[in-house]
């Protein structure tokens, strides 16, 4: 039986200069005490950041993130449907606060990143053109598609979402077919 394999995430972001301990629009979260099954093993992080000319307070950020993050975990299926559907809830969330600036022409377009770790399989989805790096001792894999990245999410009722899989213990990465 295969070790299960430990996800650490090290921030590296500066802002104006500065290093800073943590990564805003982050959220990582272990799986609650009941799930939908088979997704007690799940390790979820994502990752949102907001475009745009009407902000969002990173405390807005993070209650939606938490939000997310236990739709994933009641969501029955395969990892990327329950991708997908955490994915929507983020658009009509968005789709919703744009709505409500329709007036003053403001609007927020989030790029969102959806990451889960189930045993030795990394899986992740991107909505909008977000640019992901695998790093392993053997090579560097840039996992982007710049036809299917979309715009991001909060523009439009349809959500696209690219995946990409990754075998940690082989070093295979591979993208998934489009399920649109």
């Amino acid at each position: 039986s295969p070790t299960p394999l430990d996800l650490n995430l090290l921030p590296l972001v500066r802002q104006n200069g500065q290093d800073q301990p943590s990564i805003p629009g982050l959220f990582m979260v272990t799986p609650p005490k009941r799930t939908a099954r088979g997704r007690d093993e799940d390790r979820l992080v994502l990752y949102f950041t907001p475009q745009g000319n009407a902000p969002m307070e990173e405390a807005q950020i993070q209650q939606i993130l938490g939000r997310l993050s236990t739709a994933y975990y009641k969501t029955p299926g395969s990892v990327t449907l329950a991708l997908r559907a955490t994915a929507d809830i983020m658009n009509v969330f968005l789709l919703e606060r744009n709505g409500k600036f329709a007036n003053s022409g403001k609007q927020t377009i989030g790029l969102l990143a959806l990451a889960v770790l189930r045993e030795e399989k990394l899986t992740l989805g991107i909505c909008g053109p977000i640019h992901a790096y695998l790093i392993t001792p053997q090579e560097t894999q840039e996992w982007f598609d710049q036809q299917a990245s979309g715009r991001g999410l909060g523009l439009s009722r349809s959500v696209s979402v690219r995946f990409f899989q990754n075998d940690l213990q082989t070093r295979a990465g591979r993208p998934l077919k489009d399920r649109r």
